[in-house]
This record gives C-alpha cells, structure tokens and sequence, in this order.
C-alpha cells in the first residue's frame, strides 16, 4: 500500500480511512500499547517490530525498518485522516508529524452489525458465570495483566472465555493458553476456532463481564455491541477509546477500579448513547463529508 501512495500524483487528495493497526503498530508507539509482560514478549520473540537488533532478527530488522521508512514516507502525503476519535489524530499527527486534517469518521452505523432484538438482550435472568477477556490474540489486548488482576480479585466465575482466533501472532497465542492454564486451569478456555453465531450470542449472555484491556483504541464495534446489548464493560484507563466514549455519556469501568459493577441504569444508558452515537443519520453524513 505504501508504494502505491507514494506513486500517486501530487495533485491527487489521499484519505486515510483509518483501522489501528496501521498506525499504533508503528514501533514509536507499540511501546505505549503494551503493559509490562507484552512488552517484555515483544522483545523477546519479535523485537524486531520495535526496531530492536539482535543476531536472530537482524536481516528482519533490516528490512523491517525500511518498511517502516517507507510507510512514514506514504503517511506524510495523506491529506485527510479518517477516523472517530480526534485523540488518536493528535497521537499519530505527534509521532508522524504529518499535516492531515481530521475528518469525523465511521466506518459503520450500529445497525449494521446489531439486530433490533440485541438491544439489552445481556440483561436477561441467564446465570452470570463467565468472563470475557479480549478480542484476540495481538499482543495489545494485554492479556496477562488482565489475567493476574481476574485472579488478585478472586472474582467467582466458571470459566475466562479469551478470543484467540483473530490477529496477532501464534506462539503469542499459546503463550497466553500456558499462562491461563498456570493460573486457572481448565476454567480458562481459549477460543481459537470462529464459532457459529447462535453458540457465540448464548456465551454473551452468561458473561458477567467483558475485559478489553487495550491501551489504544481497539475493539470498537465489539464494545459498542455489547454496550448497545447491555453487557458490564471493563477497559484500560489509559485508552483514548475509554475516554471517548465517556466523551459521549457512556459509563465505563476501568481495570484499575475497585468497583466493577453496573446497575441497570447505566446499562440503559449505555445502551441509549452508543445507539445515538453510531445513529445511521449521523454515519452516513460522514461519508458525505468525504466528497
């Protein structure tokens, strides 16, 4: 994609629609995205995404940080970044130094991935016995934190659902199957096949508690489905996600707080605000800002 940004004509206005992963997995901000023990997985078994040498990852380095090079060469050309949150705007234009305008964006409204009968589904009678860590197996999702605080609460639970199917790397994966196993056994239930989405709903409505414990924006339309189905989110007080979305009158719980709990109130209103936030209305006029 770089290649063909930098081969574009000067005349030509770029957009950068953006994902996440194209911008926070530069290495001058993995760094800020990892809690200690992905960091110290990072360095140990890909350092060369953090630009970081060493003889078995020389030659990956090497043509890593040209790469790298090259993608920051395309990202100064961008005329317009695409994207929600203005926060991560400033974050990227800081460690860019590009000269992007911001653009409002979405890349969906709410009900494209929700059905009218999702709404507060979660608060249903189900025996609430499950824990829901992460939405999948990139480094990001600092799972390890999460598992080591799950267990200095002593929360009761039957089971830690953990998504493992998606993104990131293999051996990290299994890295965090050995460390729940460690620390929970078999109550820790790795997920690493996609499962058909009646089974999937069911295991929703049983968790007591969704953990993302991203440090950067990531995860959005799972969040806002489960926040518009009326499920007990906990996020990362440092994500710029978490602050946008009290930005927008939603309640959230950090990892950090001692209190986990929501009443069905906030529930509600949850729900009401993340309907009103990602409305069809206001998504569709952000297209139309495009043109």
């Amino acid at each position: 994609m770089a290649d063909f940004v930098l081969s574009l004509p000067e005349n030509i206005e770029i957009f950068w629609v953006f994902w996440g992963s194209d911008g926070f997995n530069l290495p001058m901000l993995l760094k800020r995205n990892f809690d200690e023990y992905s960091l110290k997985y990072c360095l140990k078994n890909h350092p060369y995404l953090l630009l970081k040498y060493d003889l078995t990852h020389f030659m990956l380095t090497y043509h890593w940080k040209n790469r790298v090079k090259k993608h920051l060469q395309a990202i100064q050309k961008v005329d317009y970044f695409c994207h929600y949150s203005e926060e991560d705007y400033e974050i990227i234009k800081e460690v860019t130094g590009f000269n992007a305008k911001w653009l409002e964006f979405n890349y969906g409204s709410l009900d494209d991935f929700t059905r009218k009968e999702d709404k507060l589904v979660l608060l249903t009678d189900y025996q609430k016995d499950i824990i829901w860590l992460g939405n999948s197996a990139d480094e990001s999702n600092n799972h390890i934190s999460a598992l080591f605080e799950i267990k200095r609460r002593g929360i009761e639970f039957s089971s830690i659902m953990c998504p493992l199917s998606y993104a990131g790397h293999k051996d990290y994966a299994k890295f965090v199957i050995k460390k729940g196993r460690e620390l929970f056994a078999e109550r820790f239930i790795p997920l690493t096949e996609f499962m058909p989405k009646e089974e999937y709903d069911e295991l929703l409505k049983r968790c007591k508690c969704f953990i993302f414990n991203h440090k950067r924006s990531q995860a959005y339309t799972n969040i806002a489905y489960l926040l518009f189905s009326g499920g007990d989110i906990i996020m990362h007080s440092e994500s710029s996600l978490t602050r946008y979305l009290r930005s927008n009158g939603i309640s959230l719980k950090t990892i950090d707080e001692e209190d986990w709990s929501y009443d069905k109130n906030q529930k509600i209103n949850n729900s009401e605000a993340i309907e009103k936030l990602l409305n069809e209305t206001i998504v569709v006029q952000r297209y139309k800002n495009l043109f």
